[in-house]
């Protein structure tokens, strides 16, 4: 794991599927740190639930409000939800809690920061997972995909003894942290860097790496 953070190159042809895969880690991640976790709702309480929505799905249909396609649509919907899962929000500050020392440099300093980037991680996320028709920066792809190699590294490296402490100490010293300190403070400054009036030009760019552009 901690070879994650030697790295730091990220193509920028393919940052959407950095970004994706270090969702899908931190999703396994916790699942492996945490199974017997459960979401808002427990196993037997989905399964209620489950059974309730497609009664109503089902009277529906025979109401006619509901043709044949859009009951089987909507239960297939019902049945294939995974109503007793964590969500990400949920499995994402429990890592988030695990690691509290390097929260700041993971998420940001600007006031709300750790609410907005989650927000703005699950909305890409969603973006790419369902196919929404939404334009998305690379620059900004770019930072969340280093934030979150960054936390699924460190929480990786406390499950083998190092310290969040230490590791908020070093990590920024690593290619990986090194670039999404620059990165962050440069393509999204407003979270990363609210209070900071040092222009990018002054700024130490990442030694070996080609410094990323956020679009126009």
């Amino acid at each position: 794991m901690a070879s994650i953070l030697t790295r730091g190159k990220y193509d920028e042809r393919f940052v959407d599927a950095e970004f994706t895969t270090m969702v899908m880690a931190l999703e396994g991640l916790h699942r492996k740190l945490y199974p017997k976790k459960s979401g808002d709702l427990t196993k037997a309480q989905a399964k209620e639930a489950r059974r309730i929505i497609s009664g109503i799905i089902m009277t529906a249909k025979e109401e006619g409000d509901f043709d044949d396609l859009m009951a089987s649509i909507l239960k297939e919907r019902v049945f294939n939800s995974q109503l007793s899962e964590p969500t990400l929000d949920q499995r994402i500050q429990d890592i988030l809690d695990d690691v509290q020392p390097l929260v700041s440099m993971i998420c940001g300093t600007a006031p709300g920061a750790q609410g907005l980037w989650k927000k703005v991680v699950k909305g890409l996320r969603n973006n790419y997972a369902h196919g929404l028709e939404k334009q998305t920066e690379i620059a900004q792809t770019r930072v969340l995909a280093a934030s979150l190699t960054v936390l699924v590294a460190a929480r990786c490296l406390t499950q083998v003894g190092y310290s969040p402490e230490r590791l908020a100490e070093s990590i920024p010293h690593t290619k990986g942290g090194g670039n999404l300190v620059y990165w962050g403070k440069t393509l999204m400054p407003s979270l990363y860097a609210p209070d900071d009036s040092t222009s990018s030009a002054d700024q130490d760019a990442p030694s070996d790496e080609e410094t990323p552009r956020a679009e126009d």
